[in-house]
Order: structure tokens, then C-alpha cells, then sequence
């Protein structure tokens, strides 16, 4: 099984190596890696009844809810930083995603393209500097 997921770079590489983002996505593989979880079968609709319990402990860790305080700094994360999003994209897709939730205000921000249709940067009207580094994060395959 491939799974898919974003790290920031210092966290993928712990700050040792420089990330070269032309090379994008990254292949990582990993040593004593754990996810806790059950495995499923992607044919069943329903999952396996011996799941139940682990859901159940899952779900009540705290780090499976969001506090108000954390969604709200996520909105004004989005807001500020968020300059593109697949799930606002019409023209590459007609039909949304099944994991897009559609933000009726987020979605009067963005083009049919998914773009910003206003300033078309993250930077919010700030002049880059002519130096440019590596973005924030980095893609990451790992297998399981």
C-alpha cells in the first residue's frame, strides 16, 4: 500500500540535508515506522467489526477533535496563506472531490481555476525578496 502525506522539511529531514523542490514529490522510506489503526479492505462498504475498539480509542485520543480555538486559527490560516486549492478548481474538476468540504465564503475567493481571484499570491501584497529558499514543505511517499 502507498500512502501519500506532506512534512515540513525540517521535520522530513530533521534540518540536516537542504530539500531541492525540483525534484518533487520525495521518495522517503522509513525504519520502525508505526501506524496505529486497522487495515480495510477498499471493496467492503462497511469496515471489519473487529475494528470497532481500536475506532473507539482512536477517536477518543485528543488529538483526534479540534478545539474552536485551533479551527479558528486554521481559518485565518487558510485565509492569509492559502493561494490555490484542488477543491475549488472547476475546470479540472467539474465535480468536487468526495474529501473537498465546499466553504461558501472560502469559495467566492478563489477562480474556477482554483486560484485566488484577487492579488493571485499568498504573500498578501508583500514585495519578495530576490533571495528564494525552499518552501515550508515538502510530498512524501511512504510505503506500508
Amino acid at each position: 500500500m502507498l500512502r501519500y502525506g506532506m512534512r515540513r522539511a525540517g521535520q522530513l529531514l530533521a534540518g540536516k540535508y537542504k530539500v531541492n523542490y525540483k525534484f518533487a514529490p520525495f521518495v522517503s522510506e522509513f525504519k520502525d515506522f508505526v501506524l496505529d489503526g486497522c487495515s480495510s479492505d477498499p471493496i467492503e462498504e462497511f469496515p471489519s467489526f473487529d475494528c470497532h475498539e481500536t475506532d473507539a480509542r482512536l477517536e477518543s485520543a485528543d488529538y483526534a477533535t479540534i478545539t474552536p480555538r485551533q479551527r479558528s486559527a486554521m481559518r485565518r490560516f487558510r485565509q492569509r496563506y492559502m493561494y490555490y486549492s484542488y477543491c475549488y478548481d472547476a475546470l479540472r474538476y467539474p465535480v468536487p472531490l468526495p474529501e473537498c468540504v465546499l466553504i461558501p465564503s472560502e469559495k467566492e475567493r478563489f477562480r474556477d481555476t482554483g486560484r485566488l481571484k484577487f492579488g493571485g499570491s499568498h504573500q498578501g501584497g508583500r514585495r519578495r525578496s530576490r533571495r528564494r529558499g525552499p518552501g515550508p514543505s515538502s510530498s512524501f511517499y511512504f510505503r506500508i
